[in-house]
């Protein structure tokens, strides 16, 4: 149980939380705080998985213990110097949090996140998709093949699902519950649900900065709506509020939930850039992002084309300074 527990910390909290600390210094300071940290390190770690992955299916190898062998130690020598490099960004984090004024949005939009994060471990909902995605990553996991045993039989198979083979997230639960030692069904239902509602407040954090930079009651009035509009989203089957309250282990909802609002956001932060070396920056973490809704869904990168020309308008749009900021650059 204990050995269990330091695996989950190290391997779900100390691991992403170092990885993200030298990405997240390619966003400007206003936008670097915890959430992001914690973010960019899982959405990095998915890439660098899928990446790795996607080199083992094209050598038209099964193991999973030597995907996760490769991937622990990527992960693991990434992990270290990002921890050694970035780690001037803890303090333009707890510099962002200490700006954070009390006051009754911020409040009510905790407790509206914490009865979610209750809800999301005691309440189990069924989704025949289980049957697919939870069940490949527990076949992965204890067999010890991927992309070989038909998961609604259990029998062997040489020829591969070739539409879903790119998309690498079951058996990147079946690593993850093979490190840690937790069944693939409790990673997906209860740590991975916890953690991708973490990481979607973290992103909508900073958008509500960066649309009420001057307002902060109003910047939590949003995440508060943002919260209530999601427990109260679920009018469908289909709506990214009923995939991220229930169904949030699924590659979809990350996509919906995580990808697309994470690309608004650095797209958002290119039409505040002035520098084009900035603007750079951001377009890295952008095409990080885009590989990240590949690995959530096949036809996620697809999608996310649909944002290119905002992307370009974004990047191709040049800042004027105005008076006050020309004032001060001659001062």
């Amino acid at each position: 149980m204990i050995t269990t527990i330091v695996a989950v910390l190290i391997c779900m909290i100390i691991v992403p939380f170092c990885s993200g600390l030298l990405v997240t210094k390619l966003l400007p300071e206003n936008s670097r705080t915890y959430g992001m940290v914690f973010t960019n390190g899982y959405m990095l770690s998915v890439v660098l998985f899928e990446c790795i992955y996607l080199l083992f299916v094209f050598l038209k190898s099964n193991s999973v213990q030597w995907l996760g062998i490769a991937f622990a130690v990527c992960i693991s020598v990434y992990a270290v110097l990002s921890a050694l490099l970035g780690r001037e960004c803890i303090s333009d984090c707890e510099k962002n949090r200490k700006k954070n004024k009390v006051n009754v949005f911020q409040i009510l939009f905790l407790i509206l996140v914490l009865i979610q994060l209750v809800m999301r471990l005691l309440q189990q909902v069924s989704d025949g998709d289980d049957a697919f995605f939870v069940a490949g990553a527990n076949v992965a996991a204890q067999s010890g093949q991927m992309n070989t045993i038909l998961v609604y039989t259990g029998e062997y198979s040489p020829n591969p699902d070739m539409r879903h083979i790119f998309s690498g997230l079951p058996v990147w639960i079946a690593v993850l519950s093979r490190f840690t030692g937790l069944p693939a069904a409790i990673m997906s239902h209860c740590v991975l649900g916890i953690i991708v509602l973490i990481m979607h407040y973290a992103i909508l954090h900073v958008i509500s900065g960066m649309l009420f930079p001057q307002k902060e009651e109003s910047k939590w009035l949003f995440l508060m709506l943002s919260a209530v509009f999601n427990i109260f989203g679920n009018i469908s089957l289909y709506t990214p509020q009923t995939f991220l309250l229930t169904r949030t282990w699924q590659g979809k909802t990350m996509l919906a939930n995580l990808a697309i609002p994470f690309a608004f956001l650095l797209i958002l932060e290119l039409y505040r850039c002035q520098k084009i070396k900035e603007k750079i920056e951001i377009t890295g973490l952008l095409i990080m992002v885009y590989v990240f809704a590949g690995t959530c869904a096949t036809t996620g990168f697809v999608i996310m084309l649909l944002l290119l020309p905002v992307f370009a308008a974004g990047f191709l749009k040049i800042g004027k300074k105005t008076a006050k900021e020309e004032k001060a650059t001659h001062v």
